[in-house]
């Protein structure tokens, strides 16, 4: 490389490189047990100061006079110039870990002519480098000893390494020389010779590195590098040799790593040679230590008994003057030659500083380690720690009465920490019941001057790991919440931390445990323990004291076939007998588990059908209504799928005509019935299926019309569970399978099917009428019933049920008809059976003719199945059966009596069957003379069935009859009966009287009838509660048929008004109130008789005459009755009474309420235990405008440029987007709906895809947003967010549009991305949002320069304008002139 060439050239006469070998070794301090600090840092963990330099760069810079290596190209200053003395330079600031800053005493140690030291290198070799510039055979060894820069101790530097770059060879053969390396680098093409033959020999520990011929001319040439490692040392020995001028050997320290970069290199270590190190006693007095010999480390001696003028020894140095390196007695070196020790007599002295505290303590003087002298100084609130040689304590530490090495005299200043406080008594463990809280304490005495304060801990991990309580920070603590079983095992414990003059000590207190103990809970049943098999389905319920959730099961079934749904209780049962259940309530973080069971007692019941009491007239013209309001199926559970049949008494075809006018919600096109029970001709018979609600309603419109040629006709109405054909002659259940099988398998198959509680059998046929009701329900297919031959060829017997092994034919067929028989009933057909190979089973033919053929029993064919017969009960079943035909008189009266009062008599009777036409009237005849003669009584015409005779004679028998008459004629009289009138008995008052009485006529007396009082009637089984709304036949859920009511499922009057604060009704004994419960949320009621209430406001609902214990449920079931919700449940008291309150606000699983009209529906039970319910109109008003969430996401959608999200009830929805960049606007909807939103003509813009529309808007411009197909009157509105934003709200007009503008304010809008949102309350009532990205712009400020090209572009168009209209008006005038 290129060196600055040296201004000073050497002229003194080279001294011998020999002369340099009788030089001492320079020894190597290190301490065996000096632990090793982090990288960088600095420690004294042992008294003395060891700092890690591994990969740290030490600077060579600045002498401790103020002398600066300067800068590359800005003189020749030379640190050490012209070198003609054993000189030493102290630089300062080599090394800091910024507790200890290292300096560096250079020491010249051997001179060989007039070298520099340090030169202006640093362009090359860097200013961190000792630069040695040799010429000519000169030759300089150094020492480098590192010291601590406050106190002069030397300074262990560890893991050091120095780096020589370009050590030239040829004519210029530069040297660089080490003492006691641990290893050393070389790169593997290097060009080095390592201790070559033309030096003199090394040292023992030496290496001798030297430039061959050809080595690098540049610093970078690394072939001509070498790397030293040093372990630990506290003195480096270095030498530099260059046989030629302008030789500079550089001594870099530190980061060598760096430096060499990606070269390859080999390492090699160095071992430790042999010494012998020989102590001085230097003048004193005592015996010296013994020479010692040896490789490797080396404890020093001790100097035991060595003294100067009186002053122990104190150290040993490698100089007599002490000028040398000093090592601690009994410390450890590692010598790197042979080397003289000298002893030193230094006394030090330590003054002792109190630091605040008082008392006095004498210095102490030493000359080697001494114990310190046991403290004496106090401190008020404070506790002696030890001594330091920093008053604030960042030097190092030394306890009272430690062995302190006086290497140097220095001031020691007591440490104090604040008196640490005492615990007097520690929180105790404490056990709580779940539900309560738990309290601990401590108490402390406060120490002199200090300030008590208090933080309590909480672990949750046995102690591992604790966390601070927020707020308890006092004496006492209890825990802020209630405790539950998870909290069992936390601990608790206090820091109570002592402060005064701004620091302070802590002490901890021991850990107190809490154990919590679960609650008892105690589970209640309300379900009733007597049930009837029409309840089966029902949800049953229990209760529980505590907070664990309940699950249900069946403990024992008995004879029932009772199964329970775990989560509802819904309990199903097909049997009757004892069912027991059980009802577990869960163990949770409160309470203990616990159960109950209750025991069911299930009955038949009562299934019924009622219909009218006695004949009903009809006609042969027309349709006559025949069951109104006197048809009703009772009895069944509300989710019973019914089958009705209304047919003869005898479950044949009527000889008239029957048909519904209604047939809502029904199930028809049933198998070998009519498909549409409405069909204006009517039917023969009818069969549908339905709830018993609807069987119902639609039994009310039941019609009949009379065969023609008239007569009278009995009609049957059954009802039974769906799923199978009832035949009321034979009182059996027909179900036909499809799905064809073998004979053999369709027995096997029916006999496993149950149906109504009956088991199934393969069919029997035992008459005609049975055979044409089976086919009717096959149809055209074919099906086996359960005859075979199987056992007796040619002897036909029923397999199945309870005919079988009856034997029902014998032979074969005879002729070639069909043939059948009645007593067995059989039913061949022509030639059957024929046994035409091996058929031994019997069919049903095919086609619908009913006649039966024998068949192979492999075939494979559909089957019919039988219920009944077998003796087991059916569990719900029920028929009735009424006369119809032409009117007739009505027919005997019957049941008259005769009660006996003072000159009178009180007939009454039991009113006759009308005969088909209303009764108008009763006859009411008089006898006298024992039923001999007759007369009529003037009685009036009434329909009343009891009369009062007046002004009888008392005493006189009086015999009467009665006879009914419609606008037929008058029916058969009824029976006589006799009463004699008599006066009431006597006073006390003494004597007698006799009265002559005249029997008078009889005078007609209409009776004054008082209101008929029931007593109420306790159901022997308490409702339960329903599980859904009930929806009115025909009518659903519409609030615009106004408010209407049901009691016991038949239409009554709901009286209506307006009352403070809300409304009432009436519907039978059932009376109730809903009132709001804060008008000012926005609803109104006052002063009208219909509701209208704002979402998520509260109301209440108070009532009278309902049945004790049973439930009252409100209801909003939703315009379809699909999406019902139940808004509150209470139970009546015993008084009859009820009071609940309830929220118009959605669950968090539910959709929100619909807002806009809909039905409010209240269902309970009156005293005597009729199902009433009441549906009123509602009007759920739009609540606070806020902007919509998206519910699935849980938050405000938050889009980018060209994203979009719509929703409805806020779940996003699919809608079609699109953008219209032309009209600088963009459409969302979905069809039912629309939404467009146009930017600013001037600063706004619709760029991208059309389906992905990116919007721009510049601030403070104006935009607008419309929408149509939304509910009028409500409110529509625009935000921007993130920080959601109002900017408009508009109302929907009549026609269920809206349009607005609003403005893109700055002030609260800042430039970036925002979501724009458009909502409004779609005509389904839910709130539909369409949301856009939306980028918000700076405005485009108009420059002078774009002002003026804009006026030019206004010019030009005004030019462009003038001239088309004089080409116009050219033109116009020559079509003029041409035309002319």
């Amino acid at each position: 490389m290129k060196k600055f060439a040296r201004t000073i050239i050497a002229t003194a006469t080279a001294i011998s490189l020999g002369l340099l070998s009788q030089v001492a070794p320079i020894g190597i301090s290190t301490s065996v047990a000096e632990a090793t600090p982090a990288a960088g840092q600095c420690s004294k963990s042992t008294g003395e100061w060891v700092c890690n330099a591994e990969n740290q760069t030490l600077t060579f810079h600045e002498l401790s006079d103020g002398t600066v290596q300067p800068t590359a190209g800005t003189g020749n200053t030379i640190i050490g110039a012209r070198l003609n003395s054993l000189q030493t330079f102290e630089y300062v600031g080599v090394f800091s870990d910024g507790t200890i800053t290292v300096d560096a005493d250079v020491s010249i140690t051997a001179l060989s002519g007039r070298p520099d030291l340090d030169e202006n290198d640093n362009a090359a070799f860097g200013k961190e480098s000792i630069n040695v510039a040799v010429s000519s055979g000169e030759d300089v060894s150094f020492t480098v000893d590192f010291l601590n820069a406050s106190t002069g101790e030397p300074v262990t530097m560890q893991n050091i390494e120095v780096l020589v770059m370009d050590i030239d060879g040829g004519t210029q053969k530069e040297r660089a020389v080490f003492q006691g390396l641990a290893s050393y680098r070389l790169a593997t093409n290097t060009i080095l010779t390592v201790n070559p033959s033309s030096a003199p020999s090394p040292e023992t520990g030496q290496r001798i590195f030297e430039g061959t011929a050809g080595a690098g001319s540049d610093v970078s040439d690394k072939e001509a590098w070498v790397s030293t490692y040093f372990s630990a040392v506290s003195s480096l020995r270095l030498r530099a040799y260059a046989s030629a001028s302008g030789g500079v050997v550089a001594f870099k320290f530190g980061d060598a790593d760096s430096s060499w970069g990606g070269q390859a290199t080999n390492t090699t270590a160095v071992g430790y040679g042999s010494y012998t190190v020989t102590y001085n006693v230097n003048g004193g007095t005592g015996t010296g230590p013994s020479p010692t010999s040896g490789a490797g480390s080396l404890t020093l001696s001790s100097g035991t008994g060595l003294s100067k003028t009186g002053i122990n020894i104190s150290s040993w140095n490698t100089r007599a003057d002490g000028t040398g390196q000093t090592f601690a007695l009994g410390s450890s070196m590692l010598p790197s030659g042979d080397t003289t020790l000298y002893a030193q007599y230094v006394a030090r002295t330590v003054t002792f500083n109190s630091n605040g505290g008082s008392g006095s303590m004498s210095t102490q003087t030493s000359a080697g380690p001494t114990g310190l002298s046991s403290n004496s100084f106090s401190n008020t609130g404070y506790t002696f720690s030890g001594w330091n040689t920093a008053a604030d304590g960042s030097g190092a530490d030394y306890a009272d009465g430690a062995t302190y090495p006086f290497s140097i005299s220095e001031t020691l200043y007591a440490q104090w920490t604040v008196t640490a406080p005492t615990i007097g008594s520690a929180p105790s463990d404490s056990a709580v019941n779940a539900g309560q809280t738990a309290s601990f304490s401590v108490t402390s005495p406060t120490p002199a001057g200090g300030t008590l304060t208090y933080q309590w801990q909480q672990s949750t991990d046995s102690g591992s790991t604790w966390s601070n309580i927020s707020g308890a920070t006092s004496a006492t603590f209890t825990t802020s919440s209630v405790l539950d079983a998870t909290d069992s095992g936390d601990q608790f414990r206090v820091v109570v931390r002592n402060t005064l003059g701004g620091n302070y000590a802590e002490t901890t207190s021991s850990a107190a445990t809490v154990t919590v103990s679960r609650l008892s809970q105690t589970v209640t049943w309300s379900q009733p323990t007597s049930l009837v098999l029409a309840d089966s389905g029902d949800a049953t319920t229990a209760t529980t004291s505590g907070d664990g959730s309940i699950s249900y099961s069946v403990v024992s079934a008995g004879t029932t076939g009772c199964a329970i749904n775990s989560s509802t209780g819904a309990l199903t049962f097909s049997g009757t007998g004892t069912c027991s259940v059980k009802a577990d309530a869960a163990q949770t973080n409160n309470y203990s588990a616990a159960s109950t069971s209750v025991t069911v007692t299930i009955s038949q019941g009562t299934i019924a059908v009622s219909g009218p009491s006695s004949k009903v007239g009809t006609s042969a013209s027309t349709f006559t209504n025949v069951c109104t309001s006197s048809c009703d199926v009772s009895g069944f559970a509300a989710g019973d799928e019914i089958l009705v049949v209304v047919s003869k008494s005898d479950g044949s075809a009527l000889s008239g005509r029957v048909k519904l006018t209604s047939n809502t919600g029904l199930t028809e096109s049933l198998s070998g019935y009519q498909s549409d029970a409405t069909s204006a001709s009517g039917f023969a018979e009818i069969a549908f299926e339905g709830t018993q609600a609807e069987v119902n309603a639609a039994l009310e419109t039941l019609q009949y019309k009379s065969p023609a040629g008239g007569g009278d006709e009995t009609i049957g109405i059954s009802a039974s569970l769906a799923g199978a054909a009832y035949f009321a002659g034979t009182g059996h259940y027909y179900e036909f399978v499809s799905s064809t099988t073998t004979w053999a398998s369709a027995k096997t198959g029916a006999a496993s099917r149950t149906f109504n509680g009956l088991t199934g059998y393969l069919a029997t046929v035992t008459s005609l009428a049975e055979n044409q009701f089976i086919t009717s329900k096959v149809g055209t297919a074919t099906a086996w019933l359960s005859g075979t031959d199987s056992g007796v060829e040619g002897t036909w017997k029923w397999d199945t049920g309870p005919e079988a092994g009856d034997t029902f034919w014998t032979g074969t067929g005879s002729s070639g008809t069909s043939h059948n028989t009645d007593d067995p009933f059989t039913y061949w057909g022509s030639f059957e059976p024929n046994q035409a190979g091996d058929e031994d089973c019997l069919e049903i033919i095919s086609g619908g003719s009913g006649r039966w053929n024998d068949i192979p029993c492999s075939a494979s064919k559909g089957y019919v199945i039988e219920y009944g017969g077998n003796g087991e009960t059916v569990l719900k079943q029920a028929s009735t059966t009424f006369d119809v035909g032409a009117p007739t008189a009505p027919l005997q009266v019957t049941g008259l009596s005769v009660t006996t009062g003072d000159s009178k008599l009180t007939l009454s009777w039991s009113a006759p069957g009308s005969g088909g036409s209303a009764i108008t009237d009763y006859v009411i005849e008089q006898s006298t003379d024992g039923g001999s003669t007759w007369s009529t009584l003037s009685d009036g015409t009434s329909t009343a069935t009891s009369y009062v005779v007046t002004g009888l004679t008392n005493g006189s028998s009086y015999s009467f009859r009665v006879s009914a008459t419609n606008v037929i004629g008058t029916g058969t009289v009824s029976s006589s009966a006799s009463g004699t009138p008599a006066v009431a008995a006597a006073s006390s008052s003494g004597g007698s009287s006799s009265v002559s009485q005249t029997p008078a006529s009889p005078v007609v007396v209409t009776p004054l009838r008082a209101p008929r009082v029931l007593p109420p009637i306790t159901p022997a089984v308490i409702p339960r509660a329903l599980q859904a709304p009930v929806e009115s036949p025909g009518r659903g859920f519409d609030p615009s048929v106004g408010t209407r009511a049901t009691v016991g499922g038949a239409p009554a009057t709901a009286l209506k008004r307006a009352i403070p604060g809300g409304v009432s009704i009436q519907a039978g004994a059932f009376q109730f109130g809903v009132t709001l419960a804060d008008l000012s949320a926005g609803g109104e009621a006052s002063g009208s008789s219909n509701l209208s209430v704002k979402s998520g406001s509260a109301a209440k609902v108070a009532g009278s005459g309902m049945l004790p214990g049973s439930p009252v449920q409100v209801w909003l079931p939703g315009r379809a009755g699909s999406d019902s919700r139940e808004l509150s449940r209470a139970v009546v008291g015993a008084n009859g009474q009820v009071e609940t309150e309830l929220t118009f606000v959605a669950k968090p699983s539910e959709a929100p309420i619909p807002i806009g009209s809909q039905v409010l529906q209240i269902t309970g039970y009156d005293e005597e235990g009729n199902l009433t319910v009441v549906d009123m109109p509602v009007n759920i008003a739009q609540g606070p405008i806020v902007p919509e969430p998206n519910r699935d996401a849980g938050s405000l959608p938050d889009l980018g440029p060209g994203r979009s999200l719509a929703t409805s009830a806020g779940s996003p929805i699919e809608v079609a987007v699109v953008a219209l960049p032309a009209e600088r606007s963009v459409v969302v909807g979905d069809g039912s709906w629309e939404m467009t939103v146009e930017v600013d003509d001037e600063r706004g813009a619709i760029e991208g895809e059309a389906e992905s529309p990116v919007i721009r808007m510049e601030q403070s411009s104006v935009a607008s947003a419309s929408g149509d197909g939304f509910l009028p009157g409500t409110t529509a509105s625009v935000w921007m967010f993130s920080d959601p934003t109002l900017l408009d709200t508009v109302t929907v007009g009549e026609d269920g549009s809206f349009t607005t503008e609003f403005v893109v304010d700055s002030q609260f809008l800042p430039v970036g991305t925002h979501t724009l949102q458009v909502q409004g309350v779609g005509e389904d009532g839910f709130i539909k949002a369409a949301n856009l990205g939306v980028d918000v712009q700076e405005p485009v400020e108009l420059t002078a320069g774009s002002a003026t090209g804009l006026l030019w572009w206004v010019a030009y168009g005004l030019v462009a304008v003038l001239v088309l209209a004089v080409v116009f008006f050219a033109v116009r005038r020559r079509s003029r002139r041409s035309a002319n």
